[in-house]
């Protein structure tokens, strides 16, 4: 099972790709979570950290994929 921060980025993800950008709040994010909106806050204080989470998330991704492929 995911710890909680990894569950909520991965549900954050959802619902940018549901939602949107422009229109993605907080409580999206808890909408299509098993987690409350209040667990969320848990993890994340501030408002807009999870957002912030995810796209630090998505960047080490993207810039960790050219160097794998780079060792095939």
């Amino acid at each position: 099972m995911d710890d909680p921060t990894t569950a909520i980025l991965n549900t954050a993800y959802q619902a940018l790709c549901t939602h949107g950008s422009a229109a993605l709040t907080v409580r999206d994010i808890a909408a299509e979570s098993s987690m409350s909106k209040a667990s969320n806050h848990y993890h994340y204080v501030g408002k807009d950290d999870p957002f912030v989470a995810l796209l630090d998330s998505i960047e080490t991704d993207l810039l960790a994929e050219p160097a794998a492929e780079g060792r095939q």
